[in-house]
């Protein structure tokens, strides 16, 4: 008896399930659809126009005039003049030590003086005995002198010839060595090579200044310009640079991977001073749109213009980018009503749904 009843409540709660859901159905069959409003939508018509487009980049200010001062001996620095003072060209930036060049240049001077005293003594020797030599070759025609002492002569006057000639190369020697040793002296008075401002100090007075190491950094007040280092997709037709626009020069070279480029300016500002640009990355004749009148969808760029209730796609091709907008070559375009919204906007249009005219 239990097992009946349990079974006949189960079948009628089966049932009823089964009419609820039914019921349930019917109801959402009897729903009308949510309404589908048109989006109010922007347009513009675009016309073929001269303009540029730009992208913001780094500049670093560089000079070919800046000089860097170094020493070609190795002395010790006796007096430096300050970071940030102004030089003119050939105004004394440094000193260094000369004492041991001085005292050797005094010994030079010493030898030099003992080899021309000996010199003039060995010129003197050989007169004499020039002349004794031509005075025992008369006695010798009368026999008054022997055939041996005048051999002797011969051979002391070609030993005293010799000697000239030994003084003289030493003379040579020493000579050369005190134009080496004056040399040494000038390069202990460090002098400016050019006009401009000491912009940095590598020693200080007591330090050891070695051949090649530099002791200052001098800015110069000359030429100046930008080094750029920009990406291989960009290929820059200038910069605006304060305002003015400059020409832009490849350096065919690269850093870390990025394209180096010159563009000679006018600044004050000082060398390694770091500035923002603005690369020009079109300058010509074409069609201008902003960025939200362009949609990127799978790999393709479109445009959409505006019909009566829909929007049409057209297929474009984007000539160049920038942050003002973009540059495009359709001509087809010219004239036509492109609309301009945010890019989930422009999916949906896209998609097919209606649009309204702003008023």
């Amino acid at each position: 008896m239990k097992k009946a009843i349990i079974i006949a409540v189960s079948i009628l709660l089966i049932l009823g399930g089964i009419a609820l859901i039914a019921k349930r159905k019917r109801a959402l069959a009897e729903l009308k659809p949510p309404k589908q409003y048109p989006v109010i939508i922007s347009t513009i018509k675009p016309e073929m126009s001269n303009f540029s487009l730009t992208l913001t980049a780094l500049g670093i200010v560089k000079s070919d005039t800046d000089v860097s001062v170094s020493t070609k001996i190795a002395a010790r620095v006796l007096a430096l003049k300050p970071v940030g003072s102004n030089v003119s060209k050939g105004e004394i930036i440094a000193r260094l030590d000369s004492s041991s060049t001085k005292s050797k240049l005094a010994s030079v001077k010493s030898s030099l003086r003992s080899l021309y005293s000996k010199l003039n003594s060995a010129k003197l020797t050989l007169g004499n005995m020039i002349k004794t030599h031509k005075r025992t070759k008369e006695l010798m025609a009368v026999k008054g002198a022997s055939i041996e002492q005048f051999q002797k002569e011969e051979d002391n006057i070609s030993d005293i010839k010799s000697n000239i000639a030994y003084i003289k190369s030493n003379i040579e020697s020493e000579k050369n060595l005190i134009k080496e040793l004056n040399d040494l002296l000038e390069y202990t008075v460090i002098k400016s090579p050019v006009e401009g401002i000491i912009s940095k100090k590598f020693l200080n007075v007591g330090d050891v200044a070695m051949p090649g190491k530099t002791i200052y950094d001098i800015a110069t007040t000359g030429e100046k310009y930008l080094l750029m280092r920009l990406p291989e997709n960009i290929k820059p037709a200038g910069i605006i640079f304060k305002k003015r626009f400059y020409k832009v020069y490849p350096l065919k070279g690269t850093f870390n991977g990025l394209n180096e480029y010159k563009s000679d300016v006018s600044t004050d500002l000082n060398t390694d001073s770091r500035v923002e640009i603005k690369v020009v990355v079109f300058k010509g004749k074409a069609i201008k749109l902003p960025v939200d009148a362009v949609l990127q969808k799978n790999g393709r760029s479109y445009v959409l213009i505006a019909g009566r209730k829909f929007a049409k796609p057209e297929t474009v091709k984007i000539v160049s980018s920038g942050e003002e907008g973009v540059a495009l070559l359709n001509k087809n375009i010219v004239g036509k009503r492109i609309i301009v919204a945010k890019p989930d906007i422009l999916l949906k249009l896209f998609g097919g749904t209606a649009i309204k005219r702003a008023n």
